[in-house]
């Protein structure tokens, strides 16, 4: 065989088999059919069935559908649910027209005819009632549009929608609710909104603020303005209604809206900003305060000082303030930010300390010695070769604030500077005696120094040893006449 035909047929295996191998995987990845699933392949899962059953006038991803069928009209649904069975109540009634009102959902009556005629495998369920009223609503208890807000299907006689919209992109726990409703061809008596706090199993109830209106134009915008006690991060949900006199049933009956918003309450809380000293050596504290609140005002500040002399309330305008303490010690400035009823408090502490650090330094000789700087009069000799030294420095402070930094100096203006215990090394500009000075500071401005002196004197090479002056001339002197010698002789 041709080695053409052998590399042909290996590449034709390995298609066959990737090809195999990806069927295989495709096929484990197929979800169960048994496990109850919408249908997604019949949309919309509502769909009339003859001329005078319902038309769908909108739908989107945000909006239960909406329906329109003529009064008097047998409305018939058919509906579907992939594996369903008789058990899985398809419609749950809001308001059937016909004076039942029942937030919770009113389940409907079906049959169990079901239909195979779209030839897709689903099973169909069909109810039908007669339109006797303006609208009814319901919702999907299977479906698209069923979610745990509840969102309302629609069938209405008229060309008829009510659609709300908020004022501003958020609201604080300090602002109003203000919301536009605009409504389509309806002869209203009132109109409104309710709203609930979301909770984790969407069952609170709904609070209504309600207008009265008489009107009868085919399109007008309202507006309403509601106060609220939410907590900031609380999930709002809002719906707009209306409430319409139904000629056909002689009631006044809410047509509420068909979507709902939510928005997400905005802490308006306080937020602070302090600039206190965590440590002093000073009986008199400084205290910057500033404070903001989201689209608010700031309506009062409090201070309390921590050493029993009140509560000081503060001209807002004045973001500086002084206190004078009676004695040392470590005290909790508590601070009060007001934004109306909502509040907000910090707490700092400030130490007022007063002792002095102390410190101590120690030297390291090129030979590796430690010396202690005497604390008489004496004045340690040390030789080196080249003009620096190391020094061990250390720090210690009783008052409570921390060391915050340890400097040593020279006269000559040489610094090192450390934030601990620790070696530095120090250069020198000049051989000789050389005053050197340790400062220690800590946090509270608490300060200890100490000086000394110390001579250092350049080390002697072998190699820098001088020739004595006199023997040095003679020697000169002897060798340029034993060449003048020499050179006669040769002459000669």
């Amino acid at each position: 065989m041709k080695k053409q035909s052998v590399i042909t047929l290996i590449l034709l295996t390995l298609l066959c088999s990737v090809n195999f191998i990806e069927t295989s995987v495709s096929k484990q990845n197929e979800s169960s059919i048994y496990q109850p699933e919408l249908n997604a392949g019949v949309r919309p899962i509502f769909a009339g069935t003859d001329g005078n059953a319902t038309v769908i006038r909108a739908r989107t991803s945000v909006r239960g559908a909406l329906y329109q069928a003529n009064l008097y009209d047998n409305v018939t649904f058919w509906y579907s649910y992939l594996n369903g069975d008789d058990s899985s109540a398809p419609f749950l009634f809001i308001d059937d027209g016909n004076g039942t009102y029942n937030p919770d959902g009113i389940l409907m009556q079906y049959d169990d005819e079901k239909t195979l005629d779209k030839n897709d495998g689903s099973a169909y369920y069909n109810f039908t009632f007669n339109m006797t009223s303006n609208f009814v609503a319901f919702r999907a208890r299977y479906g698209e549009y069923e979610d745990d807000f509840g969102l309302y299907n629609v069938i209405t006689a008229d060309e008829t929608e009510v659609k709300s919209f908020f004022w501003e992109s958020y609201y604080t726990q300090l602002q109003d609710i203000n919301m536009n409703l605009t409504v389509y061809n309806y002869n209203i008596t009132g109109y409104g909104f309710r709203y609930r706090d979301v909770t984790d199993n969407y069952d609170a109830e709904f609070e209504n603020v309600t207008y009265s209106l008489s009107s009868a134009l085919d399109e007008i915008t309202l507006n309403v303005t509601f106060p609220h006690t939410f907590e900031h991060s609380a999930v709002v949900q809002v719906e707009g209604f209306i409430i319409q006199k139904d000629n056909m049933t002689a009631t006044d009956r809410f047509f509420y809206e068909n979507h709902f918003q939510t928005f997400t309450v905005a802490d308006a809380t306080p937020i602070i900003d302090l600039d206190v000293p965590r440590y002093t050596n000073n009986l008199n504290v400084s205290l910057y305060w500033s404070a903001s609140v989201l689209d608010g005002n700031v309506t009062a500040f409090e201070i309390d000082w921590g050493d029993f002399s009140g509560i000081q309330s503060v001209n807002i305008s004045i973001n500086r303030y002084y206190h004078a303490y009676a004695a040392v010690g470590e005290y909790m400035i508590n601070v009060s930010a007001y934004a109306d009823f909502l509040v907000a408090n910090l707490t700092v502490k400030v130490l007022i300390e007063q002792i002095n650090p102390i410190g101590s330094v120690k030297i390291i000789t090129p030979q590796g010695d430690i010396i202690t700087p005497p604390n008489d009069s004496s004045i340690p000799e040390i030789i080196l070769e080249k003009r620096q030294l190391d020094f061990i420095l250390n720090g210690s402070d009783s008052g409570g604030s921390g060391i915050e930094r340890i400097i040593l100096t020279t006269d000559e203006g040489n610094s090192r500077e450390i934030q601990e215990d620790g070696v530095v090394t120090l250069y020198f500009l000049e051989y000789g005696y050389i005053e050197i000075t340790i400062t220690v500071i800590d946090f509270a401005g608490n300060e200890f120094s100490d000086s000394f002196f110390i001579h250092i004197v350049q080390k002697e090479l072998p190699g820098d040893i001088p020739v004595p002056y006199p023997f040095g001339i003679t020697t000169i002197v002897g060798l340029l006449s034993l060449a003048v010698f020499m050179y006669l002789k040769k002459k000669k």
